[in-house]
């Protein structure tokens, strides 16, 4: 889980005195009467213990990517990890409000169809995801993660949230691309496709947006000349 102040040697002590059992019992760390107890094992005193409590608060405010990341899924390191919180991002407008982030992400990401539009994403990675988050104990382990408000929202803590809003524009009407982008092309435009929007490869009069990446092209200026709304 990647928790700063809690590693492999304090893990092991931690397991071995029946302390911990899988990786929710983590967060039980911060309850007063397990806190005396870990006071009285060797290399906890009172300034370790509550520093484990203060983290164990601080990564119930990470991004998604680094739960994604420690929840030990086949293939998923960090870089994968990443990919999926910023694919997930394109859909968050398709969250159902009945269904809590938990339920929402498990909706999402056990969807074929969202895997393999994801670049980077290949067969056995997509398999090993959808084996993983479609586990009953796994399922039950994720509940008891969220149960101690662990973050499941791929928005929330997102380090680039204030490019946000380019995103909530995009949901309106058809749209138009130039230039690279953290996501990938096939991404944004399969996510606003998704929503009803119409997508554009090059601007036309009736192409409401342009969203300009990085080293955009000349579609740029074909958008000025035609008065589009430009998004960068």
């Amino acid at each position: 889980m990647d928790i700063q102040g809690i590693g492999e040697s304090m893990i092991d002590i931690l397991v071995d005195q029946k302390i911990l059992q899988n990786v929710a019992d983590i967060f039980t760390l911060g309850d007063p009467q397990i806190q005396m107890t870990l006071q009285r094992l060797p290399g906890f005193g009172n300034k370790k213990v509550t520093e484990i409590a203060y983290q164990l608060l601080q990564a119930k405010e990470k991004p998604l990517r680094r739960l994604l990341n420690g929840l030990g899924i086949g293939h998923v390191g960090k870089k994968t990890a990443i990919i999926l919180n910023d694919s997930l991002i394109n859909y968050y407008s398709l969250q159902d409000e009945t269904l809590s982030p938990l339920e929402n992400l498990i909706k999402h990401i056990t969807d074929e169809t969202f895997l393999q539009a994801i670049f980077g994403i290949g067969e056995k990675t997509l398999q090993e995801i959808q084996d993983f988050f479609s586990n009953k104990h796994n399922k039950e382990l994720l509940e008891r993660l969220e149960s101690f408000g662990i973050n499941f929202d791929p928005i929330k803590y997102y380090k680039d949230k204030e490019n946000l809003g380019i995103f909530e524009e995009l949901n309106q009407g058809s749209f138009c691309i130039t230039g690279t982008f953290p996501l990938s092309r096939e991404a944004i435009v399969q996510a606003m496709q998704s929503n009803g929007r119409t997508f554009h490869e090059q601007p036309k009069k009736d192409t409401q947006i342009l969203l300009i990446g990085d080293k955009p092209g000349s579609k740029k200026n074909k958008a000025e000349e035609l008065g589009c709304k430009i998004l960068q």
